[in-house]
Parts: C-alpha cells; structure tokens; sequence
C-alpha cells in the first residue's frame, strides 16, 4: 500500500511514522517551510508537546513530554532528518491532488473512485537541488555555462501516483488572507509585507506601536491575545481592535488545546466583564453630578463618557480595505457589517479604525486550489473532516487547533486506520 502525506508538522511527522509502523509504502511531502519559522509559530506556549512510541523507539528517546524548544530540537528535527536519510521525506511544494484518469466528479459504473490512483503533482526545488550536487561534484558544474546552468535551478513540476492520500496540515502551515471568504481585502497584498504587519507568530512589537487591529480564528486570536499581555501592561494607553465577523466570538475565545492559553484568555474576559460594570456605576454617578450643575455650569464641562477599555470587540464586521496617508505610518483600516443572506439587516454604514499595527492570526488548513481535482467540497475539508463519503482513499488529519496533542492524532489515525483496512489486508491477513 502507496501512501502519500502531506503537511509540515507534527500531524504530518506522526502520520508519517504510524504507517511506516504498519509497513506501508509512504512518502512525506513536507512543504519548503523552514522548521524554525514553523516553531517560531508556537511563540508563548510553555506547555510541553507529547512524543509517540513510534518516534521514540527512532530516537531511543524516554521523554513522553518535552518542552516545546526540547520537542524542536530533540525530537522532530531529528526525526525529520532521519527521514530525509531513509529517502521517505521529499522538501517539495505540493500544487494539487487528482485523481490519475477520472475528473473530479467522474463515478465509474459499478467501482469505486479508489479503483483509480491518486496523483500527487508537486514542485522541486531545483535551485536546492542543485546547490547540493555542486558540493558533491564541483569540477562538471565549472564546465557548465551559467545560461545553463540559470535552467537547471529552473522549478520542476513532477507528479507520483499513490493509493491514499492523507493531508495533515496544520494551523501554522497557511495564513489566509483576512478579507471577507478569507480572500484579501483591498490593498491587503501591498501591505501585508510591511514590517508592521504581523503574523500570529510574532514574539514582540516594535516599541513605537500603540495600537493593534487584530484579525484570526478563534485559535490564532486566543493565543495573540495571550502574547500581547506584556505589552499591554506596559500601559494603559495600548489598545487592541479585535475584528470579527461573528457577532459571538468572545464566547468561543479559550477554548484551544492549551491549558496556559485557556486560562488566560478567562482571566481576560474576566477582566473586561470587571471593567464595565466598574465604568457603568463610575459614569451613572458621574452622570448625575453633571446632571445637578446649575446650566451656566454644565456647559463648561464635557458629559461624562464610558471610558474605553485596552480590548475593543469590533464583531460582527469585516475588513475590505487597507490604507495608509503619506503623512502618517498608522493603518486605516475600513470595515464593513457582515450581512446575512438569509434576512434582510439595514445597511448600518462602514467603519474606519486606525492601529499602528496590524496582526494576521487568521489560518488555513488548505487552499482551494490543492483539492480541486477531487470530489470534495473545499468547506467540508475546511471544518476539518476526516473521512470523505464520495471521494474513498483520501483523508485528513487536519487540525486548526493552537497545538497538536498526541492523544487527537492517535484517535484520528485509527478511524483513518480503521477505514483503510476496509478496503486493503496487510499480506498474510
């Protein structure tokens, strides 16, 4: 049995290491994302990451728990090498997933869609490549001519057949784009490769920021939130936009795979509750001093007003645009209210926010483009289905979640495990 894999973390490693346990034929596709950036993503999370037996037995490793810096560089790089070693890993961007012969809704009369293999294109990286061949044979690369030459690091598309296919990406593996549909919103490309535009990875802010729109899921906001707790400490002038289009995403913050990061982010909410109840009686009694001034008093005084709090919910609203004016390195960013198909809601106008800076905590599991030559539906892969009825051999072990635990991979493996062995019998069976 050929099984492909495809991801860049941890579900990927995991996958990768389960199958070759149960002696299947398996090639990794594990993306041209530099490890320490994809670490650098777990920023803030002290908790530890759990080995597997599978890995451990690798590495005569006895840690079941290792802090993350300790599971980078003790366990997953390692075993990352050592696949690269055993010829199982392959560092390439992977374009699209088909099926060999069948369109993507084609039905064979009589069989199922497995009966046709899964193609697998993807793209070398020549220039690697042949960097790598340079060290190993330096005298024929002097005879060759650098237009040559400039071909050869030319990228090259192949493509391998596979029995299954297993997609195991991660949270920290796409960013989508923070418009409305996770499409970019106007001018979000220009900007977005500016230095104060920052990815849910970030380990602190430049010192001259004092005000963050923050954009994600419920996942990349919660663990933000927590990183951004000293500089919000350092003063009482620093403000973060959260930007949502669910009305209710307050209630589903803290609700992640990390301890450290739930009980903070309740502490949080907790905090802001607090907050207004203590500005709503401060500003009933500031209210009704202002309110007995005599009139030619009061009109040397503004009326009293609720006080904002360093966390400043923008719900229910979308980002169509970015801006920046010559004269200033703020970010005026417009927002629209999201609009429900299904009633009729007055048009209640757009909104336009400044922030010094803007966070990017919004992920991806998939683009669309990878899965467009199967018969799945993109949003069904984007809720993070496991089993897909019309499309049989293919599987996801996907997680959107802040960080992996061995226990949600272990019981995604085997309903995986359990439906591939529906179909295929280890030899001798």
């Amino acid at each position: 049995m050929k099984i492909a894999v495809i991801g860049e973390g941890p579900n990927a490693l995991e996958t990768t290491l389960f199958f070759m346990a149960q002696e299947c034929s398996v090639t990794l596709f594990g993306g041209n994302l530099p490890k320490e950036t994809y670490f650098n993503r777990y920023a803030g999370i002290d908790e530890d990451l759990e080995t597997s037996i599978d890995g451990r037995k690798l590495l005569n490793l006895d840690d079941e728990l290792l802090c993350v810096e300790g599971y980078k560089k003790n366990y997953f790089i390692p075993l990352w090498d050592n696949l690269v070693a055993l010829g199982v890993l392959r560092e390439c961007q992977v374009n699209r997933i088909t099926k060999a012969h069948l369109s993507a809704t084609q039905k064979l009369e009589g069989k199922s869609r497995l009966s046709d293999l899964f193609r697998v294109s993807f793209e070398m990286n020549a220039e690697k490549m042949i960097q790598e061949q340079q060290k190993l044979n330096e005298m024929a690369f002097n005879n060759i001519s650098p237009s040559s030459l400039a071909s050869l690091k030319r990228s090259i598309e192949m493509a391998e057949d596979y029995d299954l296919v297993i997609l195991a990406k991660e949270v920290f593996s796409n960013h989508c784009p923070i418009g409305i549909g996770a499409n970019p919103c106007l001018n979000e490309n220009v900007f977005s490769e500016m230095p104060f535009f920052y990815e849910s990875g970030f380990k602190e802010l430049d010192p001259s920021v004092k005000s963050v729109a923050l954009f994600g899921n419920q996942s990349g906001l919660s663990k933000s939130l927590m990183n951004l707790n000293d500089w919000l400490n350092k003063s009482g002038t620093h403000r973060v936009f959260i930007v949502h289009s669910d009305k209710n995403i307050s209630d589903h913050l803290g609700k992640t795979s990390s301890n450290k990061i739930n009980d903070h982010i309740t502490k949080t909410l907790h905090e802001l509750k607090d907050f207004f109840h203590h500005e709503e009686i401060r500003l009933e009694e500031e209210l009704k001093k202002w309110n007995e001034l005599e009139d030619y008093e009061r009109v040397k005084f503004s009326r009293p007003q609720m006080r904002e709090p360093q966390i400043i919910f923008l719900t229910g609203m979308n980002a169509i645009s970015i801006d920046q004016l010559d004269e200033s390195a703020q970010f005026f960013i417009t927002l629209e209210p999201t609009k429900s198909p299904e009633q009729f809601e007055e048009f209640m106008g757009v909104k336009t926010i400044g922030a010094d800076a803007v966070i990017n905590a919004s992920s991806g599991l998939v683009q669309s483009n990878l899965v467009r030559g199967l018969n799945v539906s993109l949003q069904e892969v984007q809720d993070g289905e496991i089993l897909f009825s019309e499309e049989p051999g293919f599987f996801q072990l996907a997680s959107d979640d802040v960080y992996v635990t061995k226990r949600n991979i272990s019981e995604k493996l085997e309903i995986i495990f359990s439906e591939i062995k529906k179909y295929f019998s280890k030899q001798g069976d």
